[in-house]
């Protein structure tokens, strides 16, 4: 059963989901000076929870973002449009008509308008208790908020056989009524407080609850109720059932269902951070961020009192924070809508409301939690809230004072830019943190249904079917009427059928296949499912995701369908600018701006989509390198009403926003069929052209058996191995379905392993092509039973619940080997140490053809790599064309000042580079990295014979790079108008990357 909000107003919606944790700091006057020291416990309690509601008095009302707070709270009880809800009350004969107190919430059947008529009455009663608001202490509206609630006592929440959800009655309605008595606790009479009470008591007697087991978020709700009602007539015994209702240590139970100990099971918090609620749905981002809320709340309410909350698996809330909430959230306060369920169809909680929710939750949560996790809370929080002043137009009063305080305090520094990969495989999503980006992507398995809806998120039918979500600058791409509007049957990432489904059809469908999950070493990752599909049993297909540094690699094979209709895999589907006109860009060529264009084009090798601001361009490469993707941009209309028939806005207005959508078209019962894309976050079109021409990735297999994909640049090769029984790829063999990585960096191997499919026998066998020299350290759960030649291992998987378990190991330097590098031993180990890091590339498969001669344009290619230039590349070389492979690195070397052409304008690409060139561009480029040397004279020339053929441009350059030690000669002369062998530039390349 779901508890939902029903409210009006998207400000109050936003102020009345949060006041119920919106705890503010209590000043200690307020506790231990004055008029407080002479209050009983409970009263000091009560004092406390109000000022988490009203702010207290500490705050300058004349504050710009304080004063414009206090106006809404004015605004929606009473404003010159006459449609606040004092505005709109009805009273004394008209309320007597109507046997209401709003028109708008008189049937007498809809439990969810006793929660709203408590939450208009709290806010009202907030507008009353607010120091500096216009309605402060006004006797007419105190008059009329005590007539309401004595109304709603004998007319609607009383003790009575309840109707409608539990929820409301329960849960929803007590919460809101205990903070409005809280609120006008000295204005109401002992008789009145007592006749609610009794209204609460009946309906929420225990923590247990009527007849049925409270689970994850109900439970720290149900917690809260207890507690709150606790403090309002001073009753010990629903003060420790609040506390000990959290440990499950109430109404005879043992402490099997704890909210702060983790699960296997059902609802709550999973170890690898997974949050699920209604035992088979992800709510990290939903009823996780109300849990945080409720629980942070309840925990700052009851601390410092005799009880405060000390069960010692409390510890693990502070985790929940690194584990369950931060991979979640994007730097500009965006709350992925991947872990958001029905809440993305509720047009007033957007992903950046919810991301505010959170910071509030975090907020709270750093006033009680241990010194250390304080202090990163409140870094997390600065950089969060310095990406996002609007979080000041939508937090409550003491939010504000918080914030404000955190960021200008200059001991608290700001955490900065997110960089993780995280596999959530408890319920199927996995989030992938780069610099200037994020990826979120959502699956549905055995354990975690594709959707939820009840009269809410009626269209979600494919926002679990491997959609994934690209988060970048453009931070209302998801928000702004995405969800009213966007196409439900192209959803990024996703494998559909395109024929027609009813709203609300096949939510909670759980997959048939048991292969969904993924791997991760913490940096990079991928994941992979094996789909079902909900609308079409007969559709199936192996879908996977490689998650590495600057590009995501997807790839899909094995897609059937025999129900006749049209299969398609969605590459992207962004919402455009205001006319519609972002560039498209195809192989070099624009295509048609305008609203209602569609193509089918074939051949296609690489795209580009220009964003909406900077920061979010999104590029796309095609490895097969002549694919063919559909096109289409096109204004979408569409109302909040049509998803969410429970809580559409006033009016249900109807919204235009416009949409640019590519896609793979497998046609009419597709029989085997399969794709390649790479998106490529943030690149220019010029820079998606460079890196077509020269892509770091390469697809070892897609096929039945194995999806699997190395990327040179990280030095990262990761498969998913599909069925049982010995497989290869990328120098990885197994012996069953799992999913590995493996990553090389310098002398170290990382490898990590996990069963996605969770067998039952759970032994993996694993080898690895490589040997090593040392074990540096494994998971328990793994026994290396060899180095040499090979590396050997053996995993038990068994009830590791999909978990990623991993080994390092020291491996010889220069691990990757060329088979004709023999005869040239003294540059085989810097040509073998480079090609593993992925400054040097082979010419063949284990071909490195180090006689061969280098051309100016791959000596920049390396130069780049080596010393990891970066800027914008300058491409105004008139013969280096963005299509080709060293663009990209050529234009940065331009832009730098490195490389400089012809007085034509040309660069010479392919021309073979002679020795005194490649000493002026390393010149060129170790200033540019910033590396200072010392200048080197004409007395440093003169120890070689040779030194009279050195160009007059190169003199000095040649001069600085010998008196460094950065090119010695061969002991009498330079030969500076020959040619460098690939193994000669390797030598020297590797020297000035380890001397960096």
């Amino acid at each position: 059963m779901v508890g939902v909000f029903l409210l009006s107003g998207k400000t109050k919606k936003w102020v009345c989901m949060l006041t119920l944790t919106s705890l503010l700091l209590v000043s200690c006057e307020s506790l231990t000076g004055g008029n407080a020291a002479a209050e009983d416990t409970f009263g000091r309690m009560r004092t406390k929870w109000k000022e988490t509601m009203t702010g207290g008095n500490s705050y300058d009302p004349k504050d710009p973002d304080i004063a414009r707070r206090i106006q809404m709270i004015d605004s929606e009880v009473s404003n010159d449009k006459k449609s606040g809800f004092w505005d709109t009350m009805q009273k004394d004969a008209a309320s007597a008509e109507c046997k209401c107190i709003w028109t708008d919430l008189k049937n007498n059947g809809a439990s969810a308008e006793i929660t709203e008529g408590y939450d208009r009455l709290k806010a009202m009663a907030l507008a009353y208790s607010t120091k500096g608001g216009s309605l402060e202490k006004n006797e007419a509206l105190k008059a009329d908020i005590i007539r309401g609630l004595d109304w709603m006592g004998d007319n609607r929440y009383t003790v009575r056989k309840a109707y409608g959800n539990w929820w409301d009655w329960e849960i929803g309605a007590p919460l809101r009524l205990e903070d409005t008595m809280i609120l006008m606790y000295n204005d109401l009479t002992a008789e009145q407080r007592t006749k609610w009470i009794a209204a609460i008591d009946h309906h929420s007697p225990n923590q247990a609850g009527l007849g049925y087991e409270y689970w994850g978020a109900n439970r720290v709700w149900r917690a809260k109720v207890h507690a709150v009602r606790g403090i309002l007539d001073g009753s010990t015994a629903k003060l420790v059932m609040g506390r000990d209702g959290l440990s499950d240590l109430t109404d005879g139970h043992n402490g099997e269902k704890n909210v702060f100990r983790y699960v296997t099971s059902v609802d709550g918090f999973y170890a690898d951070g997974s949050f699920v609620q209604h035992g088979e749905f992800a709510y990290n981002g939903g009823y996780g961020n109300s849990f945080l809320q409720e629980l942070a709340g309840l925990m700052y309410l009851l601390k410092g009192t005799e009880w405060e909350v000390k069960d010692p698996e409390a510890v693990n809330v502070w985790k929940w924070v690194y584990d369950s909430f931060e991979p979640f959230m994007y730097k500009d306060g965006q709350l992925m809508d991947m872990v958001r369920g029905r809440e993305i169809s509720r047009y007033y909680f957007q992903d950046d409301v919810a991301g505010h929710k959170l910071i509030m939750g975090i907020m709270r949560l750093s006033q009680v939690a241990p010194v250390e996790h304080a202090a990163a809370y409140k870094s997390m929080i600065k950089y969060w809230v310095m990406n996002d002043p609007t979080f000041y137009d939508v937090a409550t009063l003491n939010m504000i004072v918080l914030a404000k305080a955190t960021v200008g305090h200059e001991s608290v520094k700001p955490r900065g830019e997110l960089v993780q990969n995280k596999m959530f495989n408890q319920m199927a999503r996995a989030v992938h943190h780069r610099p200037g980006f994020a990826l979120g992507l959502s699956m549905f398995s055995k354990r975690i249904a594709n959707y939820e809806a009840n009269p809410e998120n009626l269209r979600g039918w494919y926002t679990g079917s491997g959609m994934t979500y690209l988060y970048n600058n453009d931070d209302t791409q998801y928000a702004d009427e995405f969800w009213a509007t966007v196409n439900p049957y192209r959803l990024p990432g996703t494998t559909v059928t395109q024929k027609t489904i009813k709203s609300g059809d096949q939510q909670g469908f759980t997959n048939t296949k048991d292969w969904v999950g993924g791997v991760t070493n913490g940096t990079f990752g991928a994941a992979g499912m094996e789909l079902v599909s909900p609308y079409d049993t007969t559709l199936t297909a192996k879908k996977s995701w490689f998650m590495f540094d600057d590009e995501v690699v997807a790839l899909g094979s094995d897609i059937i369908s025999a129900d006749n209709n049209p299969v398609e895999t969605i590459i992207d589907n962004r919402k455009l600018n205001e006319s519609g006109s972002n560039t498209l860009t195809v192989n070099g060529a624009a295509k048609p701006s305008s609203l209602g264009w569609s193509e089918s084009m074939t051949g296609v090798q690489w795209a580009h989509q220009a964003g909406n601001v900077e920061g979010s361009d999104v590029g796309y490469f095609f490895p097969e390198g002549a694919a063919n993707i559909n096109g289409l941009r096109e204004s979408r209309k569409g109302k909040w009403g049509t998803i969410n028939v429970l809580q559409a806005p006033k009016g249900n207005p109807e919204h235009t926003r416009n949409y640019l959508s590519l896609w793979f078209d497998h046609g009419t019962n597709p029989a085997g069929a399969s794709y390649q894309y790479v998106l490529l976050p943030n690149k220019s079109a010029s820079q998606t052209a460079s890196y077509a021409a020269s892509p770091d990735i390469r697809v070892l297999a897609n096929n039945s058996a194995v999806h699997a994909v190395h990327e040179s640049g990280s030095g990262t090769t990761a498969a998913l191995f599909w069925n049982d029984g010995v497989m290869s790829a990328g120098g990885i063999t197994v012996n069953k379905r799992a999913a590995v990585m493996t990553q090389t960096q310098g002398k170290e191997l990382t490898i990590s392993i996990s069963d996605p499919s969770r067998s039952e026998d759970g032994i993996i066998e694993v080898e690895l092509d490589r040997q090593a020299v040392s074990i540096v350290g494994t998971d328990p759960r793994i026994t290396v039973t060899q180095t040499n030649p090979t590396i050997k291992l053996t995993v038990n998987a068994k009830d590791s619940l999909g978990a990623v378990m991993q080994a390092k190991f020291t491996i010889p330097a220069g691990s990757i080997s060329f088979q004709d590098t023999g005869r040239y031993a003294w540059a085989s180990e810097q040509i073998n140490e480079l090609a593993a890091k992925g400054i040097v590339n082979g010419t063949g498969a284990n071909t490195f053809s180090p006689g061969a001669n280098v051309t100016r344009s791959d000596f920049i290619v390396l130069l780049v790599r080596a010393l990891g230039l970066k800027a914008e590349p300058d491409m105004s070389f008139v013969d280096v064309s963005s299509a080709q492979y060293y663009a990209q690195a050529v234009g940065i070397a331009k832009r730098l000042g490195i490389a400089e052409g012809g007085a034509d304008g040309r660069f010479n690409p392919k021309q073979e580079i002679s020795r005194q060139d490649m000493m002026v561009l390393i010149s060129r480029a170790l200033k540019a990295s910033g590396r200072t040397l010392e200048a080197g004279t004409a007395a440093d020339l003169s120890l070689f014979t040779d030194r009279g053929q050195v160009a007059s441009y190169a003199a000095d350059s040649v001069a600085t790079l010998i008196k460094n030690k950065v090119v010695e000669g061969d002991g009498t002369s330079l030969k500076p108008l020959a040619t460098a062998t690939r193994a000669e530039t390797a030598v020297l390349i590797h020297r000035i990357y380890s001397s960096r």
